[in-house]
Order: structure tokens, then sequence, then C-alpha cells
């Protein structure tokens, strides 16, 4: 078990680089089991998920090496295997292994994916892709098994935009003969990011950022090289981070453009945002100002991932501020323990109602999830005294180097073995 330290008051000034995204290099990474060639992937995060993906890929007799932040896959020998529930029980992006292995072996067993408890995540969008291009499908002894020996390019319509649904849908496409389009797809820049290295490996396909996909699928055996975009989420938890501590940072290797649901939160809290090429800017006034509502959406709506770390944020800024989780029924886990630092928030149902207060106060709180502890994180870096973060490993799992750079930035912050 792992755990974070982190000593408050301390202003976050400079610049710092933004790592390559995790909710892109996961899908990307198991898209690379469709290449019966070498995959070299560049800007891959140094995260605990990632390493998970390419322990998958090993047990389905690819070769991964890594070095730094450059990832080289070679799946020429690969084969289908189960992926049991050891294996993907851990992760929720283990379920992205489904388009790719029913893809190029028309077969597939799944475990049921873990990750985060942020609500109710079945895999039934996943499993009405496969179904709606000819798979069959049944649950047995808690694995879904797959039979994808009739399948045909089709058409299939999400009922929600679900990124992960829309990313196995794609993998699946790409290796089914003739067209397929995919219709209420997810328009997240990680789902464009998917369809550029799909194009890289010589898959014709189009449409991705829009709500319709058409993907024209071949047999791909290619070598490829391809550079993972840079991390929306992480961006945004950094700018959180200078917010709240009332600092002025900069961004490097950074995509505003991905970030245009972002920003506008930050400017609506008194934060001057500057954008220059590849760089973002944040400055923080003094205190930061009330956000009246805030409603999570789907792409290019505010993030449901930057909602914990908005809290953080909010529960210190001057006046009330209202936030509505519309897209997880249950994620407010971080705001109980942000009433322990001295917080004022109240929640019902998908609503968090955040009374500002002046300062927090250091504790020892519990990471229920990935963001939520990012948020714990955020907000011991504005309180008075030392936050001690438990369940570090959550934050392990989608930040490369986290307490690295809020270090470099000016921050105390040190990960630990937690006793």
């Amino acid at each position: 078990m792992m755990c974070y330290e982190i000593e408050g008051g301390r202003r976050l000034c400079g610049q710092v680089r933004v790592s390559g995204s995790k909710n892109a290099a996961l899908p990307i990474l198991c898209a690379a089991l469709l290449n019966d060639g070498e995959t070299v992937l560049h800007h891959c995060p140094a995260i605990s998920d990632v390493a998970q993906a390419c322990r998958i890929l090993k047990s389905l007799g690819c070769r991964v090496k890594r070095q730094q932040d450059t990832i080289w896959i070679d799946a020429k020998d690969a084969f289908e295997a189960p992926l049991w529930e050891e294996m993907t029980g851990g992760m929720r992006a283990s379920v992205l292994f489904l388009g790719p292995l029913l893809g190029r072996f028309r077969k597939a067993v799944l475990g049921k994916p873990g990750g985060c408890a942020i609500g109710k995540r079945p895999i039934d969008y996943h499993v009405a892709v496969a179904q709606a291009l000819g798979a069959v499908c049944r649950e047995e002894n808690g694995c879904f098994l797959f039979d994808g020996s009739n399948m045909q390019a089709g058409k299939v319509v999400l009922p929600f935009p679900s990124v992960g649904a829309t990313e196995n849908a794609m993998c699946l496409a790409a290796c089914l003969p003739g067209k397929t389009v995919i219709c209420g797809a997810a328009r997240e820049p990680e789902i464009y990011d998917l369809q550029q290295f799909l194009k890289a490996m010589g898959v014709r396909i189009q449409g991705a950022g829009t709500d319709s996909i058409w993907v024209e699928g071949k047999e791909i055996s290619t070598s490829v090289s391809y550079r993972v975009m840079p991390d929306r989420i992480e961006a945004g938890t950094l700018l959180a981070a200078a917010a709240v501590t009332g600092g002025k940072i900069f961004l490097s290797d950074s995509d505003w453009l991905t970030m245009t649901g972002i920003l506008p939160f930050f400017a609506c809290c008194g934060c001057q945002i500057s954008v220059k090429g590849a760089e973002v800017g944040l400055k923080a006034p003094k205190r930061l100002k009330a956000c009246p509502c805030l409603l999570t959406k789907t792409y290019p709506g505010f993030p449901t991932d930057m909602q914990p770390l908005a809290a953080a944020l909010l529960t210190t800024a001057k006046g009330t501020s209202m936030i509505m989780e519309q897209i997880f029924e249950n994620r407010f886990h971080h705001c109980t323990e942000l009433n322990k630092m001295g917080g004022r928030i109240g929640c019902s149902g998908p609503v968090a109602v955040i009374e500002g207060v002046r300062h927090l106060k250091g504790t020892t709180v519990c990471a229920s999830d990935l963001r939520a502890g990012a948020a714990l994180m955020v907000a011991g870096l504005g309180a008075e005294g030392k936050t001690v973060v438990t369940n570090g490993q959550y934050i392990c799992r989608g930040y490369a180097g986290l307490e690295k750079k809020l270090a470099a930035l000016g921050g105390r912050v040190r990960l630990m073995e937690s006793r």
C-alpha cells in the first residue's frame, strides 16, 4: 500500500511537462494486438495501468519491452488466451482487449473488469457492440465468452456515447472486411487519437470527433510508430494544484484544444488562462471565486474525471458552488474526505453543494479511487499543515510521477510505503 505525504501552504510556480495520456495510451496498447507486426509507441505514461496492459499483452504471446516513455510491442506470434479475472479485475480498461481479441482471433474470454468504484460500470455496451457485428456472447462462471466466427461488417448503434464501447467497436471493425459505421459514437479526443493510430496501421477510418465513425476493415501487418497525445486530465490536475495554492504555472507539451471543456472552469473561478502553441499557463487570484453551477458532461463538456479536482478547488473558493454529476451516480466519495479537512460540502444524489471556507486543515484522508486521490492531494497542497493521503496506489494507476512534478513546482510531496 502506498500513501502521499503533503506539506501544504506553498505556492506552486514554474513550468512542468505533461505526460502522455492514460486514457489514450491504454486503448492504443490494446489495439497493438491487431497488428501482425511491430508497434512502437512513444510518450506512454509510466503508470501502473500501462504496466498491467503490458503484462496482459505478454500473456497473449506478444513480445513487449519498454525504455522510458517508449514501448515496443511485437504481436506477430500473439495468440488468443482467456483473460481471467486475476488479469482483468484490477483495471477497468482491460475490457478494451475485447475488440482486438475478437477482431484478430474471432473469439475471446474475458473476466469481469475492475477499476475504480465510482458507480455502476457494466460492460453491456461492449457486449452489444460485439453482438451488433454478429458475435455470440454468453456469461459463464463470472466470465464472458465470445464467439465471433460469424461476424461481419455492419452497423453499430450506441445508445450512449460510451468511450470504451466506441473504442472496442473501432478495433473490432478494423479487422472485419467491408465497411462498418458506428453511430452514437463518443467524441472524446482519445477517440481521435485511436483513429489516428489505426490510420497509421493502414486502416481506412474517419469521423472521430463526430458521432458517426466509418471503418473499412483489413488484415493488419505493418511496422508502425506512433506518439500518444498529452494527458488533458493530468494537465487539469496540475492547473488545479496551482489554482488552489494561488500559484502561477506553465504546462509544456500540452494541447489546449483538447481542454476546451476544462479551461473555462478555471476562468470562472478567477484564474487567468494563457495559451501559446503547446503551452498552457495559469495565474491564480489571491482567493478563488465560487462556480455557481458546474455540470459534468460527455465531450466537449466538463469531464467527469475532473469533477473531484473541481470539488477540491471549490472547497476554499469564496461563495457557494454547486456540482451536478451527470455521468456516474456514485462519484462524491471524495467529498466526505474533504469535509474531514474542514470543508463544508453537502451531497444529495447527483448534486454537491459547496460552501467555501477560508482554509482547509491537513489530516489523514483516504483515496477511494484514482481521481478522488488526486483531488485530496490538491486539497492538501492548499491546506494548513500536513496531509496524508492513503490508498495512494489508486493515484499511481493514472499519474506518472505526480509527486515529482508537484515538487518541481515548489510543493512538498512525498510518495511512501504506508505502514
